[in-house]
């Protein structure tokens, strides 16, 4: 997959405060041309980091949705990928061809969640529900209750947290998925 990058600058990741540094995907896009092709590169990348403060219009992201139309028209590649304003530029947004996702894509899972708790650089999540298949229209279909570990005396495992998530492992040592 092909992915255009834009919202990536030193420049926009200041205005967002980000800790991260712009260069895995601005040295990218800068790299063919330039002073003008920097200057392009930055423009869109502090279009698409603009905060929209209380007050004000949703006509405010006009532009870059019309940015993101037009890129999205040409045949260059598959998607746009774009840092995550809420989350100063730390994570990254993609977003997908309709066509290409139809095509190359398959349904793992979703889950339905409730924010619990929103922070400066993150949220906590309730899960409430999952669903890891669809039905013959293409619908969700839900089981009713979120993922879930199943511990019995023939199926030991062995929690531990790594890098802040509880993992499972069996007896050998392989990662145990929720069902």
């Amino acid at each position: 997959m092909v992915v255009h990058p834009v919202g990536y600058s030193r420049n926009a990741f200041n205005r967002l405060a980000s800790r991260r540094t712009a260069d895995s995907w601005a040295g990218l896009a800068s790299e063919p041309a330039g002073p003008a092709h920097g200057e392009i590169t930055d423009f869109l990348a502090t279009t698409f980091v603009r905060r929209v403060v209380g007050g004000q219009s949703p006509d405010f992201y006009k532009l870059s949705v019309a940015i993101s139309e037009m890129l999205l028209a040409q045949d260059l590649f598959h998607g746009l990928i774009y840092p995550t304003i809420a989350l100063a530029a730390h994570s990254d947004n993609i977003a997908i061809k309709p066509a290409f996702a139809d095509q190359h894509l398959q349904f793992v899972k979703a889950e339905l969640c409730r924010v619990q708790k929103i922070c400066e650089m993150g949220f906590e999540i309730l899960p409430l529900d999952v669903a890891k298949e669809v039905d013959g229209d293409g619908a969700l279909v839900w089981r009713g209750r979120p993922d879930q570990l199943t511990m019995t005396q023939e199926r030991p495992l062995v929690l531990t947290a790594e890098n802040g998530r509880w993992v499972a492992r069996d007896i050998n040592g392989r990662i145990v998925e929720p069902d």
